[in-house]
């Protein structure tokens, strides 16, 4: 009531956040719900060269953790465990 109030005053139009990488990160998550179970067991990690093991071990935290704020807490630690094992093959 007091914001509403405020932004009356002051002639503030309230705006929702604008946030285009969730949306785009969303959005490969979606595609990748669509392969299947995030398309994980596709992959073979050690034959990864550096820079792409390394974007994998980031698309995979961020699967991760959008998977935690859903509170998919089964799917979050299926994916940590994932994260773990790929962890291994990091030089």
């Amino acid at each position: 009531a007091i914001q509403v109030e405020y932004n009356k005053l002051h002639k503030i139009t309230p705006q929702k956040i604008s946030k285009p990488i969730r949306e785009k990160l969303i959005d490969e998550i979606i595609e990748e719900k669509a392969k299947g179970q995030h398309g994980l067991d596709d992959v073979d990690y050690a034959q990864l060269p550096p820079p792409q093991l390394k974007r994998e071990l980031k698309r995979l935290t961020e699967m991760m953790k959008y998977e935690a704020e859903l509170l998919n807490f089964e799917k979050a630690a299926a994916l940590r465990d994932k994260l773990r094992e790929v962890k291994k093959y990091e030089a």
